[in-house]
């Protein structure tokens, strides 16, 4: 996971740099493909930790998803004003520098406790 944040960082500036626009399109795919595939993980990791038989399973996994849900409106909404102000692909790169600095800490983190357990 931390392997596919970083590339998909690396994804996200290179698209808003490069002025090629064929070159810009195939990194906005790749972008989208980490995405997927994170989001894949994410989903396999929640489902797999918890435990099936937890009475409150689909509200755990339902909560979760609302969450998730929210949080991505919300920064839908602020660069929608911030692109008022500041210029569309600068506010992407510094969103994908912003998630990444949140989300490495974490994903470390994750990273030492699935290495010693096991799921």
């Amino acid at each position: 996971m931390q392997l596919l944040l970083l590339l998909n960082m690396c994804a996200i500036i290179l698209c808003v740099v490069i002025t090629n626009v064929y070159l810009s399109v195939l990194l906005f795919l790749m972008h989208i493909s980490f995405t997927t595939a994170d989001a894949i993980i994410r989903a396999g990791l929640l489902h797999n930790t918890i435990p099936a038989k937890n009475t409150n399973r689909n509200t755990l996994i339902s909560f979760f998803y609302t969450i998730e849900s929210c949080m991505t409106a919300v920064v839908i909404i602020v660069i929608g004003v911030l692109t008022t102000v500041i210029n569309l692909g600068t506010i992407w790169i510094m969103f994908a520098l912003i998630a990444t600095v949140i989300s490495l800490p974490s994903l470390r983190k994750l990273n030492k406790k699935i290495e010693t357990e096991t799921f």
